[in-house]
């Protein structure tokens, strides 16, 4: 039972907010975490499926059971546990670089709906959210607290 810790880095601009990114429900976004847990798990999931797809073929059932073996489901929880011990710096600017010139405007368009605003007074685009950049490095760390995690049911 014991914790595996692995370092991942931001290669790509990460925004990742909360349940309310704006502050307009009430919360503080600047409390929130850059990082969640279940968006790490929810990417998990999908590549989980990608790869044992290969496995289970064209068999629904079979890759449903081994889904629910690693990531557990309503009645099951899930045997992997996961915790972010320390969360990377949030970037807070509203101009950063890789939104500046022409190019920014299509970077910008393809973060989607409600990312960026723009500022006609400076003909630039601004983001409208936080996000961590890229190079910045955190640690994950995993463990299988259950004994029966290698053995299908």
């Amino acid at each position: 039972m014991t914790w595996t810790t692995l370092t991942l880095e931001v290669t790509t601009p990460l925004f990742n907010g909360g349940a309310d990114p704006d502050g307009s429900a009430g919360f503080r976004p600047d409390d929130e975490a850059g990082v969640r847990v279940a968006s790490i798990r929810g990417a998990m999931r999908f590549w989980f499926r990608a790869l044992a797809g290969t496995v289970a073929g064209p068999d629904l059932r079979l890759l449903a059971g081994l889904e629910r073996h690693v990531f557990g489901d309503a009645g099951n929880p899930s045997p992997l546990q996961m915790r972010i011990p320390q969360q990377p710096r949030i970037e807070r600017t509203e101009a950063p670089e890789f939104l500046a010139g022409e190019r920014g405007k299509w970077i910008g368009y393809l973060l989607g709906p409600g990312m960026i605003k723009y500022d006609a007074a400076n003909h630039r685009f601004r983001l409208t959210r936080q996000y961590i950049s890229v190079g910045q490095k955190f640690d994950i760390k995993l463990r299988f607290p259950r004994d029966d995690v290698g053995t299908l049911a």
